[in-house]
């Protein structure tokens, strides 16, 4: 059926809960999935999110909801909810709430979270304290770039400043954030990167991920950066077939195969993963306080850093911090992966390694 002339009616967000089986809970350790929200309210350059499942509406639960179904889930055994929304503290109003009922229920107590937000709410630190009291003990903050020019480029809504808050505000209370860094979205130069590995060495999360700007070059593809008028500003430039580059990281050679081979006006494929690369190295030299989480060579040893982070409790972190050095040290020297997984695990052990594959 053609999309246009498809017929279909939104499900009511508010009514209509399909929750884990009791079963299914136990099965993966009491730790749940959730989804709250449907679309997103921005319209952020690089991304297609608010135009996934056919619609352009964005619909949420509110928080009353969320809680009866969080405390079902609870009697259920779950005892880890991850967000899954792209904005889970959007509307603030409603994420404020929800903490609250909460907090007062005593559900905090058993119960934790997780969850994506953006870097303007929480640059408020009251606002902070509070996810943290309330269960939360980890999230995804999209950071995207220390320049404020690329985050104008990108449409993110938000300040280098706010950033920065956010980071320190999740800092100040444990609440372990990682931050999610694009690199180079169009406009990116050699200069707005230097930005961004400064900001990342004056205020960083635990743990970073990096990730490199792909074009979606799909006929008739809904993400704004891809639009006729922004390719034409940019200079945005595909050829249609996978980048393909050898590059050596910590000591060893790797081959990486990225979709799409791009260049703008401004900076080449090839030229934003060196980038990319470069802020794994300065985190594991110390210069960017933070594990890197996209090209550590030991990450294929744990489960996704979000679990993980989200069950350990704060004071373990610095185990972790030195067990991760151990490995790094490891797969430097060649070790097997079973020796480094042993090593670490003895430094980790107060960290919750059974989380470890």
């Amino acid at each position: 059926m053609n999309k246009s002339s498809a017929n279909f009616s939104l499900i009511d967000f508010e009514t209509n809960s399909v929750l884990a089986e009791t079963q299914w809970i136990a099965d993966r350790g009491g730790v749940v999935q959730y989804e709250s929200v449907r679309g997103c309210p921005f319209r952020c350059e690089f991304c297609d999110y608010p135009y996934l499942m056919g619609n352009k509406t964005f619909r949420m639960k509110s928080a009353d909801q969320i809680f009866e179904d969080w405390r079902e889930l609870y009697e259920r055994g779950a005892r880890h909810v991850d967000a899954l929304d792209s904005l889970f503290t959007v509307p603030k109003k409603r994420a404020t709430r929800l903490a609250e009922l909460l907090i007062s229920s005593g559900l905090a107590q058993g119960l934790t979270g997780a969850c994506y937000a953006r870097a303007t709410e929480l640059a408020d630190a009251e606002f902070v304290s509070l996810l943290q009291r309330a269960g939360c003990r980890y999230v995804f903050l999209g950071i995207e770039s220390g320049s404020q020019l690329i985050l104008n480029n990108m449409r993110k809504v938000t300040k280098v400043a706010d950033n920065a808050k956010a980071i320190r505000n999740c800092n100040s209370v444990g609440l372990y954030a990682s931050s999610g860094i694009l690199v180079g979205f169009p406009g990116e130069t050699e200069e707005t990167i230097a930005e961004t590995k400064a900001f990342l060495g004056e205020q960083s999360s635990p743990s970073v991920h990096v990730f490199v700007w792909i074009p979606d070059f799909t006929e008739g593809t809904p993400v704004p950066i891809m639009q006729e008028d922004r390719v034409a500003r940019f200079g945005i430039r595909g050829k249609g077939s996978q980048g393909a580059y050898t590059k050596v990281v910590w000591g060893k050679s790797v081959d990486f195969h990225l979709r799409t081979e791009w260049s703008h006006s401004w900076m080449t494929q090839e030229r934003a993963l060196e980038h990319a690369l470069d802020i794994g190295r300065l985190a594991r030299a110390g210069h960017i306080w933070g594990e890197d989480f996209s090209f550590a060579p030991y990450r294929t040893m744990l489960k996704h850093p979000s679990i993980l982070a989200a069950r350990m409790a704060y004071e373990h972190q610095a185990e972790f911090a030195i067990g991760m050095k151990y490995a790094y040290d490891a797969y430097i020297r060649g070790s097997p992966i079973a020796q480094v997984v042993q090593r670490t695990e003895a430094c980790m052990s107060k960290a919750q390694l059974e989380l470890l594959v």
